[in-house]
């Protein structure tokens, strides 16, 4: 639809009443324009009117058709309908009741699964290379994820604890923060970069050398600002000083939305009860140059100690 149409028709649905009364005066003026052409040819006045409006037809279909052209009957029609659904529902507030929350249900529903499938589907995965990132079919405890990262020749292997809450301290005023302890290289493996600062180094999920955090781009902004000299700066996490070293995108919240900060695991051998024994872990892997996932599916492993085997299936 052009302007123009649509100007025309938006002043024929405001000002109705003065566009039929042009309308029909432009009517009339034809049928007077034909009474006085049938007039020359010797028919008097009245005579001449009365063949007119047969020539012309039906004043009230030329209207009409003329109302069809600007597009109003079909505008009319719409508000006379909704006119009258809106009145029939207000005799039955009950049934307007139900229906309405019905409607906003499923509008939820929609909006709900909609934003899963637009997340999961259609938006891009924020790593790297997303398709040569694979995931065990188990979790494991610390031990055994050394071993993986140790002795794999075609695989990265990656930890990352499940969701824990931590008391941050030191601030002005404590809370009660939901973060996830994660290998050192567990950033570098999915192909994701901070948005300032750095990720974890080689080492620091050793004992003595763990004591960093990273931040969540919503964490960063809400309790310190955006400032973007956070880093080097000290916070308290459960009693423990540790210092942030960095502060991820908007995009990035893995692995749950609800994870606030990062802080390193704390592999330590020496305590064999929590090394091998308890804090079973989530473990992913990149497949290495030229590996194919189908060589990475059939891949599995026994610790030397023969504390159990793993295997991959794809996660990408």
């Amino acid at each position: 639809m052009k302007w123009k149409d649509f100007g025309l028709r938006l002043r024929a649905l405001l000002f109705r009443r003065r566009m039929d009364e042009e309308l029909q005066e432009e009517l009339q003026f034809h049928i007077e324009m034909q009474a006085r052409k049938n007039q020359r040819n010797g028919p008097d006045t009245a005579e001449a009117k009365r063949l007119a409006r047969l020539q012309f037809g039906s004043v009230v279909r030329a209207a009409e058709e003329c109302r069809e052209v600007r597009g109003i009957s079909s505008i009319e029609i719409l508000a006379k309908d909704l006119h009258f659904a809106l009145r029939m529902l207000s005799k039955s507030p009950g049934f307007t009741a139900v229906a309405l929350l019905t409607m906003a249900l499923g509008i939820g529903a929609n909006t709900a699964i909609f934003s899963i499938v637009n997340g999961i589907l259609l938006l891009p995965l924020p790593y790297a290379n997303p398709s040569r990132l694979v995931a065990t079919t188990s979790d494991y405890p610390k031990g055994a994820f050394v071993v993986m990262r140790d002795g794999s020749q075609s695989m990265d292997f990656a930890a990352n604890t499940d969701s824990t809450e931590l008391n941050l301290t030191g601030l002005n005023s404590p809370e009660r923060l939901i973060g996830s302890a994660v290998s050192a290289n567990w950033f570098s493996v999915l192909g994701v970069h901070p948005k300032v600062g750095r990720t974890f180094h080689p080492g620091e999920d050793q004992p003595g050398k763990d004591g960093v955090v990273i931040l969540s781009y919503s964490l960063w902004q809400r309790r310190f600002g955006s400032d973007p000299n956070i880093v080097g700066r000290t916070i308290e996490l459960e009693g423990q000083s540790r210092e942030i070293v960095g502060a991820m995108p908007p995009n990035f919240t893995y692995p749950s939305p609800k994870i606030e900060l990062w802080i390193p695991l704390h592999l330590d051998p020496s305590k064999p009860g929590d090394y091998w024994g308890a804090s079973y872990m989530s473990v992913l892997a990149r497949l290495r140059p030229r590996v194919s996932l189908e060589r990475a599916r059939g891949i599995c492993s026994a610790s030397p100690e023969g504390r159990g085997r793993f295997c991959l299936a794809h996660a990408g």
